[in-house]
């Protein structure tokens, strides 16, 4: 969970004021996510795992292919566009459709409120990164003109027939949900499988 940790703790002002984590746990918030996590019933894990047919082992293996690549590219020092694209492209569908906000929903409902699981989940199922979360699953979204960010596109007060309604993320705060993504996660996924 250290190497977890270490990740997320870049963003402990976003962790602070987007979710409201304290300095000191912003420094170990996938150490915090498994212990909170340990104490889970039987029966709550289970109706965590009820949400998706696709087992948490099988979701697991996917982030540890992605990293795999990720690490790749890094390690390589590959910076050809096409790749790095592709990267894009794969990051927010692993850290937004593949993981699926049904199961950070199930997370955020069986823990309590407090508790940092909670809170990382309710904000990764928040209406902001659904919208997100909608337009890389339809295909709604582009590179801002000096890829600074992404361009994405929602249906207005979520019905096609009302048309889109137009929004952006930096790369800075795109980068913090997709690491809250993957850490929530890895740190989940590790301590039920």
């Amino acid at each position: 969970m250290e190497n977890l940790d270490l990740q997320l703790s870049f963003y402990n002002v976003s962790l602070k004021e987007e979710i409201g984590i304290s300095d000191e746990i912003s420094k170990k918030v996938g150490t915090t996510i498994e212990t909170e996590l340990q104490i889970l019933t039987e029966a709550q894990i289970e109706n965590i795992l009820v949400h998706s047919p696709v087992k948490l082992s099988s979701r697991y293996d996917e982030l540890i292919s992605f990293q795999r690549m990720m690490d790749y590219i890094r390690i390589n020092k590959i910076n050809e566009p096409g790749l790095i694209r592709s990267q894009v492209i794969t990051q927010n569908y692993i850290c937004f459709v593949y993981l699926k906000d049904s199961y950070f929903k199930a997370l955020q409902k069986e823990t309590a409120e407090n508790t940092i699981t909670h809170r990382c989940s309710k904000f990764l199922t928040s209406q902001q990164i659904r919208k997100f979360r909608n337009s890389i699953a339809h295909g709604n979204w582009d590179y801002k003109s000096d890829f600074s960010g992404l361009v994405y596109w929602d249906y207005l007060n979520g019905r096609k027939e009302n048309g889109y309604e137009k929004f952006e993320v930096n790369n800075e705060e795109l980068s913090f949900w997709q690491t809250l993504s993957r850490v929530l996660a890895y740190a989940s996924i590790e301590t039920m499988k």
